[in-house]
């Protein structure tokens, strides 16, 4: 998760990302039933004959009919990344024999999605996907799990579990103070990341694209459905880093006037609102970059820049 490539989807990380869901969440393996057909005995003359036949007289004990008997084998259902989680509290115990577990790797992904692709417009569905897959396991349920033995307010049977997983650890377990309120700079700045890169892409677009978006989504019964999974994330990363109820990623945006502009996504501004936002824009050079005097304005808070403002420089690969 450290090190590895974040694009590639057949990394090292991604891999490892997948194991980690699977352990932070066994409740998600359920038991199935299989008939599995059995053959007819084949000696061949062996010495182990009486062994074999007494073997499949015993796998063919639950046998629902005579030619075949019922397995039972584990089977991993993968949850989609918008779906609730299934924890209860029957596995309160693993989550704190597991504690490390839960909030180290946890902690590295935060500090490393902020990598994923959110500008593009193929990427952007499949790295929010991913985002909220992970932030989907730290259910309310899961996190005053966490908090509770984080925090040292946990009963005694829970604190001796973690206790025991932190001796298995040793030299590999993080300081005793860390709580998941110290991963709060990383999340935001996730956030940001993915909201001011939807919201620049949506700035972006022109009127035929916006025309085309706002019909796709009417026809497909998802309008909203961008801004409604953004406000969702914003939501669980609110409760689970205990951020303000008021917080906002970026600033509030002029509402635009009503109307078929108004539902397209084109809107319109007065003057008066450009107006302010102007004056609210720090100094810059002609190539955009920020001057010595706008750096001081931002300093000071005499002025204000928005993230989605800045513009890429460099190479983009």
């Amino acid at each position: 998760l450290t090190s590895g490539s974040i694009h590639d989807r057949r990394s090292i990380f991604h891999r490892a990302l997948e194991a980690w869901l699977v352990w932070v969440e066994p409740w998600n393996y359920v038991m199935k039933r299989r008939a599995v057909i059995v053959t007819g005995n084949n000696n061949n003359g062996s010495s182990s004959s009486a062994t074999h036949r007494a073997g499949e007289f015993l796998r063919n004990a639950a046998a629902t009919v005579s030619s075949h008997r019922v397995e039972y084998y584990p089977a991993y259902v993968k949850p989609k990344p918008t779906s609730p989680s299934t924890y209860s509290s029957q596995w309160e115990a693993y989550v704190v024999a597991n504690l490390n577990l839960y909030t180290v790797p946890f902690a590295i992904f935060l500090k490393r999605a902020r990598e994923l692709d959110f500008s593009s417009t193929n990427e952007y569905p499949r790295s929010l996907a991913l985002v909220q897959r992970v932030l989907r396991v730290f259910s309310k349920q899961v996190v005053t799990v966490l908090n509770s033995v984080l925090n040292r307010r946990a009963d005694a049977l829970s604190a001796s579990l973690a206790t025991m997983h932190r001796d298995n650890l040793k030299a590999f377990c993080p300081p005793s103070s860390w709580t998941l309120a110290d991963c709060q700079l990383d999340a935001t700045n996730l956030l940001e990341e993915v909201f001011s890169q939807y919201q620049k892409r949506k700035n972006e677009m022109d009127i035929f694209d916006r025309i085309d978006a706002r019909l796709n989504a009417l026809f497909s019964g998802k309008i909203g459905s961008d801004e409604t999974a953004l406000q969702s994330l914003l939501s669980q990363v609110r409760y689970l880093m205990h951020l303000p109820q008021d917080y906002q990623v970026l600033p509030e945006e002029p509402k635009s006037s009503r109307g078929w502009g108004s539902f397209l996504g084109l809107g319109s501004r007065k003057d008066g609102s450009s107006l302010v936002e102007n004056l609210l824009v720090p100094e810059r050079d002609a190539s955009g970059r920020l001057t010595d005097k706008g750096r001081a304005q931002i300093y000071s808070g005499m002025r204000k820049c928005n993230p989605i403002d800045v513009h890429f420089v460099g190479d983009p690969l």
